[in-house]
């Protein structure tokens, strides 16, 4: 800054204030082009931290359940994909809208900035308040003073930049936490209508003289897999439940709470280490398949949401539709969708302590 204000250099068409610095204390030689070339590696560098952080970011908050759970999603290369592509849209979205003009995007990268900056400095200030530990009052100071500078930043640039763009974000932030406050609000009340605390109560063993294979696919124990088990309890006796599992905790407190339920229904988990769902569900039932007796059928039982409205619709995975498309060139499968359909009206029960099988999977 001072060097820029020393030697009066001000923006130019087709010419940044950096190489202008670089030319004139530089000169046209070696170390001109170093500079630019620093330059540029370090933008790239800030232009990839998005694609670092954000997914990563998308995903923590689909788990508390504030954005859609979609999120949460690991491509086969164990990234977050569906964080990777919102920021590709999100960021062609805004070149489109502001024709690539850079400099109206500033503020809001400024503000942004200085925002993050402030609520993680505030986040740890109010962490060491409440975990305290050892030499926790230096930490806590630190923290304070940096939320407090970064706080004031905030505030400036809003205020200088108000008119020129900044005033979107006024409007943008707020309309963010009201959209993220209806997604949990949603989540919640979706959760309490799975729940059931006395399965057995509700589950129907089967009475059927069929022994053609029904594979019901799980993901927890909540009252969609419930009526999914009663219904593949109608038309066979030879029922399989099947979960695919992405993580090995929530794989076990699955099996130990199907244990203790009591289902007389066996429950086959695979795990999944590349976080692939339609990939091993399909190499399970092309196994069944092949040990087929002439004649028979493998009838596999899904759960479906009926949502009531399209943002009901956009908050819950669409897995069973890629499921159905993959298993359609299978001769000797046949696909049963049972419709869950949740309301208002309903009466939910009472919250329990062990909530983590009972997530919404669907």
């Amino acid at each position: 800054m001072l060097l820029v204000t020393s030697l009066d250099i001000i923006p130019l068409v087709g010419k940044t204030v950096i190489s202008q610095l670089g030319m004139a204390v530089f000169g046209p030689g070696p170390m001109f082009y170093i500079l630019q070339f620093a330059t540029s590696l370090i933008l790239l560098l800030a232009a990839n931290t998005a694609y670092n952080g954000l997914p990563t970011l998308l995903a923590i908050l689909a788990a508390d359940g504030l954005v859609p759970r979609q999120f949460m999603h690991r491509g086969t290369r164990l990234s977050f994909s569906n964080g990777i592509m919102f920021i590709f849209f999100a960021v062609a979205f805004l070149l489109i809208v502001f024709k690539a003009e850079t400099h109206y995007l500033i503020p809001f990268y400024a503000i942004g900035v200085f925002l993050s900056f402030t609520l993680s400095q505030y986040g740890m200030l109010a962490r060491w308040i409440r975990v305290k530990g050892k030499g926790y009052w230096y930490k806590m100071c630190i923290n304070g003073l940096g939320a407090l500078m970064t706080g004031m930043g905030t505030i400036i640039v809003f205020a200088t930049k108000f008119s020129q763009g900044a005033w979107a974000l006024a409007i943008l932030i707020p309309v963010l936490v009201y959209i993220m406050h209806r997604i949990e609000t949603h989540y919640q009340f979706v959760s309490q209508q799975l729940a059931v605390n006395d399965f057995m109560s509700h589950y129907h063993k089967s009475t059927s003289h069929d022994t053609n294979l029904c594979i019901v696919l799980t993901g927890g124990i909540n009252r969609s897999v419930l009526k999914a088990l009663n219904y593949a309890n109608l038309i066979t006796s030879n029922v399989v439940a099947l979960n695919i599992a992405t993580d090995e905790k929530q794989s076990q407190q699955l099996q130990k709470k199907w244990k203790e339920t009591g289902i007389d229904i066996p429950l086959e988990v695979i795990m999944s280490p590349y976080r692939e769902l339609i990939e091993p569900v399909e190499e399970y039932i092309s196994k069944k398949e092949a040990d087929l007796p002439p004649g028979d059928m493998i009838t596999v039982v899904m759960s479906r949401f009926m949502e009531e409205s399209w943002f009901a619709n956009i908050l819950h995975n669409q897995t069973t539709y890629f499921i159905m498309q993959r298993l359609r060139k299978h001769r000797n499968v046949s696909m049963v969708l049972v419709p869950y359909i949740y309301s208002t009206a309903f009466k939910p029960a009472p919250k329990q302590k062990d909530e983590n099988t009972d997530k919404d999977k669907a």
